[in-house]
């Protein structure tokens, strides 16, 4: 029974998101394509593990150093952020961009949210499963939402770059912001995790106790910035919407 909750408590802020960006449009997507591109998010998760498992090999020395800054941003980055947001952009670049219900830059913030949400499902079950309902709750107010804040941004970047007629390369703008925002949040995280580890038995030294408030105020701001960045941008595609359903095109 306990699974059970663990479970139902990893989904519903997937669930509820997905939703929100769904609803945010004007003009709603079709739901077999939102589900399909959704489930495309969910195989990102297991291709990065098949990706990053074997090729951590290679930058274990950097995870591993005693520098908790190297060690942090190795993982961030290179374990998590670029695989991740590569995988998340390739659903946009295969799946999305020639899909015929692609057909306005709205879309992008809810295909690239969404794809990025069904991703964030598969990871959450997994860290719900092993550490139970206060892990649920933890991660429903961070990793998910953040998740969807870096997919709805990289969605807006590549849909305006898509109907402006620029090239949106595997390497382009898009993934890029979204492989630093992402990047930047797993490091700051794991620095402040690292060090509360490491004197998880005694009492934390000053110096150690003011890195971990700066790289707590690093996180809180970030994390402002990005949902106050997604909800700019999807105010500004609905105004344009209502532009085009006023004028009657």
């Amino acid at each position: 029974m306990l699974y059970i909750i663990c479970i139902l408590a990893a989904l519903l802020p997937s669930w509820l998101l997905v939703r929100y960006f769904v609803k945010s449009d004007r003009f709603p997507e079709p739901t077999e394509t939102v589900w399909f591109i959704f489930r495309k998010g969910v195989n990102v998760a297991f291709l990065v593990l098949a990706v990053v498992l074997p090729l951590s090999l290679l930058w274990s020395p950097l995870e591993q150093s005693e520098n908790i800054w190297v060690a942090s941003a190795a993982t961030a980055f290179l374990s998590a952020a670029i695989p991740e947001e590569f995988f998340k952009h390739r659903v946009l670049r295969k799946f999305v961009a020639n899909h015929p219900d692609f057909d306005e830059p709205m879309d992008g913030i809810v295909y690239g949210a969404v794809a990025s949400l069904g991703f964030a499902t598969i990871e959450n079950v997994l860290y719900c499963l092993g550490g139970g309902v206060g892990t649920a709750l933890g991660r429903a107010i961070t990793a998910v939402p953040a998740h969807a804040a870096f997919g709805a941004i990289m969605g807006y970047t590549f849909a305006r770059r898509h109907f402006a007629g620029k090239e949106n390369g595997a390497w382009g703008p898009a993934l890029w912001l979204s492989v630093l925002l992402h990047g930047l949040y797993d490091w700051v995280l794991f620095v402040i995790t690292g060090i509360t580890t490491k004197y998880e038995e005694s009492d934390i030294p000053d110096d150690e106790a003011g890195v971990i408030g700066a790289c707590f105020l690093v996180f809180l701001l970030l994390g402002i910035y990005m949902f106050a960045r997604v909800r700019r941008q999807v105010a500004e595609l609905r105004a344009e919407q209502l532009q085009l359903l006023e004028s009657g095109t």
